[in-house]
């Protein structure tokens, strides 16, 4: 019967503190793309008020929504990461941040030791001396 792969203890804190850092990154982009949606509101407002075919205003209505909704999807993005962004990159965070990077380069050290071909050396006399 083949055993279940369960992961080490380094691999889970370091995908954790990976995760962290992705969600930060994401975090921005998100924040990026809502900033870009909410300039174009203004263009899209004054693009229907001064076009004169109800077909094109219709078609910019359209664009405008698009965009609202793009918008909308970034801010939740943006609304579900801020908490683990803003703990991530908060500098009185970073110590400790700083010692789980530091824990799991020990950890992972600790891990190959256990895993690897361990050899009793004897110290002192021969055990099978009976004499």
């Amino acid at each position: 019967m083949k055993k279940k792969y369960e992961p080490k203890p380094s691999e889970i804190i370091k995908d954790f503190l990976d995760y962290m850092a992705v969600c930060q990154k994401e975090y921005q982009a998100a924040c990026s793309e809502m900033f870009a949606e909410d300039k174009k509101h203004q263009d899209f407002v004054h693009a229907i008020e001064f076009e004169n075919n109800s077909k094109e205003r219709s078609k910019i209505a359209t664009q405008f929504n698009i965009s609202r909704n793009k918008r909308r999807a970034a801010k939740d993005r943006s609304l579900a990461l801020e908490r683990i962004a803003k703990f991530y990159s908060d500098k009185a965070n970073k110590p400790f941040i700083d010692k789980l990077r530091s824990m799991v380069k020990d950890q992972k050290k600790e891990e190959e030791w256990l895993e690897s071909e361990r050899v009793y050396k004897q110290r002192g006399s021969d055990v099978n001396d009976t004499a």
